[in-house]
């Protein structure tokens, strides 16, 4: 399981866990039927075959809950079960299975388990716009992987309080950078390569924000083809990464050729979380190409879901490059408008930070957005 997931060879660890948990079964042993029953769910996850991956995931926690084995109880509820639930749009579901197995990690001193609960904790806060929460709970996971010692988790810990501080900004750039450079050493240790792919995708983001773009080029392509553990669920996240840059390159066909592939890769998929994602992607591309009615409506598109969703940081994102559109479709009177509806949700935003410095440091870099 270990070494073939680490290099995804999933077919190879599906059989090999539907092994463990037919022997573990013959053998009346409970702790080997759960090892297989919970790596099964996890490889189902990774090859992004959800609704089966749920269906074990459930008889799992069913069977954890009924032998009392609260260590695979808080595993399956620190990825695979919130994963599928999340994948599903139900934020609700997810955050409730997070909150249990974060209980349990925490009452049985399973410090790995901590580590992803707070991971996907602070990952749903940071969508919803609750920046604080997001950095504390990414802090938390970083703190508790540290404690691991495994390279891998740590570089997600990382990975994660560095985005939250490039989300912030202003002042907090550099050390965002700093930390990003921090998960890319430890992804490169042996040890450290089996999640690399959503570390390499995200920091893409990050340094193609800001101006690195052969960089970022380099990193969206290794998350798309160097094969790790969770390579399928980054790739829409590189894709989208590699449609920008080519967006930044004139590239106007390459960017819409890759756009076609994106779409159908989370359509096939239903990964109803990224939507927005893709709705937004698709505007940025109809933008580059001066199409601004068919971006706007795909940005209303996109809109309508973040609302849904109260997914306040892409709200924001779509309120900036809706003026944007605007403006460049000469109609500076909506633009205005739009401009307000987006200081509107940037203050909600601030409005949740207690923090006084953070708050005012947020806000400088929203300004600068706007300038």
């Amino acid at each position: 399981c270990y070494l073939r997931t680490g290099h995804g060879e999933f077919e190879q660890v599906e059989y090999y866990m539907s092994e463990v948990t037919r022997l573990g079964a013959d053998l009346n042993d409970p702790d080997s039927v759960l090892f297989g029953m919970t790596h099964l769910s996890n490889t189902l996850v990774m090859l992004t075959r959800f609704d089966e991956a749920l269906q074990e995931a459930e008889k799992t926690l069913a069977y954890a809950r009924e032998h009392g084995n609260l260590h695979y109880q808080a595993e399956i509820q620190r990825w695979a079960i919130p994963i599928c639930h999340l994948r599903n749009g139900d934020v609700a579901a997810a955050t409730a299975a997070l909150e249990e197995g974060m209980e349990i990690a925490v009452q049985i001193g399973d410090r790995a388990s901590e580590a992803f609960c707070a991971y996907l904790q602070g990952r749903i806060a940071m969508d919803r716009g609750y920046l604080q929460d997001a950095l504390s709970l990414s802090r938390r996971s970083q703190a508790a992987a540290d404690a691991t010692g495994f390279p891998a988790s740590r570089a997600l810990g990382a990975c994660a309080v560095g985005t939250c501080y490039f989300t912030i900004g202003g002042t907090l750039t550099e050390a965002a950078l700093q930390l990003h450079e921090e998960a890319l050493q430890l992804v490169d240790m042996p040890s450290g390569s089996s999640l690399a792919s959503p570390v390499w995708a995200e920091v893409g983001h990050c340094v193609l924000a800001s101006g690195k773009v052969d960089d970022a080029k380099h990193l969206f392509h290794r998350a798309l083809t160097e094969r790790t553990a969770l390579i399928n669920l980054a790739r829409p996240s590189a894709l989208i990464g590699t449609i920008d840059v080519a967006l930044l390159e004139h590239r106007q066909g390459d960017a819409a050729h890759t756009l076609t592939e994106l779409e159908e890769y989370v359509a096939e998929r239903s990964m109803n979380d990224l939507r927005p994602a893709v709705l937004f992607t698709a505007a940025a591309v109809a933008a580059g190409a001066d199409d601004h009615t068919t971006a706007l409506l795909r940005l209303a598109e996109c809109r309508d879901l973040a609302l849904d969703a109260d997914m306040r940081i892409m709200l924001l994102d779509v309120h900036v490059a809706k003026t944007r559109s605007l403006r460049a479709s000469g109609r500076l009177d909506e633009a205005a408008t739009a401009e307000a509806e987006a200081r509107e949700v940037a203050a909600s935003v601030a409005a949740d930070i207690s923090d006084a410095a953070l708050r005012a440091t947020y806000l400088a870099s929203v300004e600068a957005r706007f300038a």
